[in-house]
């Protein structure tokens, strides 16, 4: 794997390349908690599943959909990506992987307790890439009666393909080695889900009876 910083329109982004040295493309959007250190070893979580990582500074998306749409064809233009991308974020980073799926032209989404989607439903119409969406039961800014009209906006919509998942007892974080709310269980049930969903959407596939 290699990585290094590069220049996009929106400011400057952390890109990680796995072993092969190409693959689909994953748009990363952390939380606004997350430090460099958080952002790398995500980065490089991501690469080793083999994708081709692209990891924009959130502050530096001021202008929000219009930003996330140029990471976007930033990451489609490299030579490393094989075409496809998906969007995946954590927070308000969530929140941005939600707006990428509507607005950004990506293949797939997932959302880990992403703050504020519920203020966003009347994107529910423009998505039409699979979206999966991870909510901590215990997460103070995502109440259950957020997730209710989050699952209630997109079951209304035939033909959505959409997966809402609540991790019981976990709190916001539970992903994480390093936050004191991590859950391991959870955490690694969360992460099977969304790379299956990856998988799915942008590859890669893997010939498993050759492996």
């Amino acid at each position: 794997m290699t990585a290094h910083i590069v220049d996009i329109r929106a400011g400057r982004a952390y890109l990680a390349v796995p072993e092969a040295g190409e693959g689909p493309g994953l748009l990363l959007f952390p939380d606004v908690s997350d430090d460099d250190r958080d952002l790398r070893e995500l980065a490089h979580l991501y690469a080793a599943e083999g994708y081709v990582v692209l990891c924009p500074v959130i502050s530096a998306l001021s202008k929000g959909v219009e930003d996330v749409a140029a990471a976007v064809a930033a990451l489609r233009a490299r030579s490393e990506c094989t075409g496809k991308v998906g969007g995946l974020g954590f927070g308000l980073g969530g929140k941005l992987a939600y707006l990428a799926a509507a607005e950004g032209g990506i293949d797939c989404a997932i959302s880990y307790y992403g703050f504020g989607i519920d203020f966003g439903l009347n994107l529910v119409s423009r998505i039409g890439c699979p979206l999966v969406l991870h909510f901590a039961e215990k997460d103070p800014q995502i109440p259950p009666e957020a997730v209710r009209r989050v699952r209630e906006a997109f079951s209304g919509r035939a033909g959505a393909d959409v997966t809402t998942y609540v991790y019981s007892g976990a709190a916001p974080g539970f992903d994480r080695p390093t936050k004191p709310t991590y859950d391991k269980q959870a955490a690694g049930l969360a992460h099977s889900r969304s790379i299956a969903l990856l998988r799915r959407a942008v590859g890669p596939r893997y010939d498993l009876e050759a492996l």
